[in-house]
């Protein structure tokens, strides 16, 4: 039986670096788990890689979605019909509400959750750096993305949902990575 592997963390905390890392190695196997969406596509993606696009008003039976986010008028869902756990390990990140509904609907045996942490002062300091790169920087939604992770991932919610495998990300990746290697190494094959 396959397992899934799920980086947690605030933004910019590197899971999308570390997801990226590993998704290259090929020891490890992982196929991505490509969500669906309602939202255009842009000119550089294609469909059935980056997101399975559909219309604003279609269907998909709610018996396959495991979990739906809502940002406006677009919808991004990931369905059980892109996963395969009987021939594949899958790698992608959440959030704790999706890591929620992903234990929901495959147990949570099937779920291993890694939540990366950083350094306050440091997260702080790249989420501004990054909002400076931007055409028309917005700090209002920076900052309050910011006190929405500081709340959302919270030890206290990080330990309610007994998420016990924490990687420190302190400008470091490849340190990162390899205290990820280590976890990885005890709980994918086990």
């Amino acid at each position: 039986m396959g397992k899934i592997v799920l980086f947690l963390g605030p933004t910019l905390a590197g899971q999308e670096i570390l997801k990226a890392r590993l998704m290259k190695e090929e020891n490890y196997n992982f196929h991505k788990i490509i969500k669906t969406t309602t939202r255009p596509k842009r000119y550089n993606e294609i469909d059935g890689d980056n997101y399975h696009f559909i219309i604003e008003g279609a269907t998909t039976p709610n018996s396959e979605i495991i979990e739906k986010q809502q940002f406006g008028e677009i919808s991004y869902f990931t369905c059980s019909k892109d996963i395969d756990l009987v021939k594949n390990n899958y790698l992608d990140t959440s959030n704790l509400e999706g890591l929620d509904s992903y234990r929901n609907y495959f147990g949570e045996d099937v779920i291993i959750p890694i939540f990366v942490k950083m350094n306050r002062d440091e997260r702080i300091q790249l989420v501004l750096t990054t909002e400076r790169t931007k055409e028309n920087p917005d700090f209002s939604v920076m900052c309050q993305k910011y006190i929405a992770d500081e709340s959302d991932y919270s030890d206290e919610n990080i330990a309610k949902r007994n998420i016990t495998d924490i990687v420190e990300n302190n400008g470091d990746i490849e340190e990162t990575l390899m205290q990820t290697k280590i976890i990885l190494a005890k709980r994918l094959y086990k």
